[in-house]
């Protein structure tokens, strides 16, 4: 028995090593610097995540961004942002309008604060000059941020006639003044929805018009109910029918949770999975890239005054806030080339086909299904090294 129980330990011991000299080999084979190279993509939807707050995860967007346009003449965007704000941001690529932009980022931020920063301020400014050779359209499939932006571009596509103006103004002006507005702006979906016919005359541009009542609509659903990752995938599917993004290529950065090809939490699929198990798309037509942090700090918070003042932030370096306690960046770490290092996982004779999702470090707090590897959740990972945390836009000067 005994002899059986170490031949056993010998075999498994064996076993692990091997593989892991497998894994290695591989990732030896399989990486790209995306400091001096560029990864060519040409999939329908690349998708992209990493914890949120570190500065060079927007280079590495760029690079990933970079590498879709060598092959493909324009773009649809897809940050983790609503409508109304991807209009302005739109705006910002026809005008250039710094402040304009500033203004969408502190926006954004009230969403998500580890993203309201200098580093996403500079993507933009870089993703503008993209743009400007190749276009980059912007879309909001996202639940709204504020409402805020909202009641500004109503403002701006209704005239002057509009039967609910005097309430927009209203909105405007308590708004302004931090008050509740939520009973207006109930009064403003109801009466829209009671009087399209009515209200068509004085609207200057319908078909937005439409999709901000929804996003307003939606913002009153029962969070407990209603979740977020349907409603991106509702809000998606409605503009596909409007906008036609199949006949562009489209580039998705949002959560990690959100770009998951495979259900996540044993419960609900994120975004990128519902588009899948809805037939949307297949699932070779999505490649999702993991950012992985390592070494790297991460803006944590903003700190405020008692009047509301900005006056400070803070930073995170390890555990839960840079991702260091759910993912294995000692895996790929060897095999870095640079601060910003890719690795295409799926190609031949891929170990990460058939590895129970080794690149999850954590699996109990957020847990894989059984006998799921690492490709049936993403097909890519770049690891990131030694990132400055992204310093918040109100330290810009």
């Amino acid at each position: 028995m005994r002899y059986l129980i170490s031949l056993f330990l010998i075999l498994s011991i064996s076993t692990n090593i091997k593989a892991q000299q497998d894994t290695s080999s591989y990732l030896t084979r399989h990486s790209v610097d995306f400091r001096k190279d560029l990864q060519e993509l040409d999939y329908p939807v690349v998708g992209f995540t990493v914890i949120h707050g570190s500065a060079k995860a927007e280079d590495a967007e760029i690079a990933l961004i970079s590498s879709m346009l060598q092959k493909n003449d324009t773009l649809y965007y897809f940050p983790e942002i609503d409508c109304a704000s991807a209009y302005y941001f739109n705006r910002y690529f026809e005008t250039g309008d710094s402040e304009l932009l500033k203004k969408q980022i502190i926006n954004y931020g009230r969403r998500v604060p580890q993203e309201g920063g200098i580093a996403i301020y500079e993507k933009w400014v870089k993703l503008r000059e993209l743009s400007k050779d190749k276009p980059i359209k912007v879309f909001g499939v996202d639940v709204l941020i504020d409402y805020s932006n909202y009641i500004d571009l109503l403002l701006e596509i209704t005239t002057e006639i509009y039967p609910q103006r005097k309430l927009l103004e209203l909105c405007n002006t308590e708004l302004l003044a931090g008050t509740d507005i939520r009973n207006h702006i109930r009064t403003l979906v109801s009466g829209y929805k009671e009087c399209i016919e009515e209200y068509s005359s004085t609207i200057k541009d319908p078909v937005l018009t439409d999709i901000l009542m929804n996003d307003l609509a939606n913002s009153f659903l029962d969070k407990n109910i209603v979740r977020r990752d349907s409603i991106i995938f509702e809000n998606y599917v409605h503009q596909d029918q409007l906008f036609h993004f199949r006949k562009h290529h489209q580039f998705i950065r949002m959560g990690v949770y959100h770009m998951m090809k495979e259900n996540f939490d044993n419960m609900y699929p994120g975004f990128l999975g519902i588009l899948i198990d809805e037939e949307i798309y297949q699932e070779n037509e999505i490649y999702s890239v993991l950012g992985i942090l390592s070494d790297s700090e991460v803006l944590s918070e903003k700190t405020y005054n008692d009047t509301g003042k900005y006056t400070g932030f803070t930073t995170k370096s390890d555990g839960f806030y840079t991702g260091s306690e759910f993912f294995n960046s000692e895996l790929l770490s060897k095999n870095a080339l640079s601060d910003i290092t890719f690795f295409p996982l799926g190609q031949k004779h891929s170990p990460f086909s058939a590895d129970d999702f080794s690149i999850l470090k954590n699996k109990t707090h957020w847990v894989p299904l059984t006998g799921k590897s690492t490709l049936d959740y993403i097909d890519a990972v770049i690891l990131i090294k030694q990132s400055p945390a992204n310093i918040p836009i109100e330290e810009l000067k």
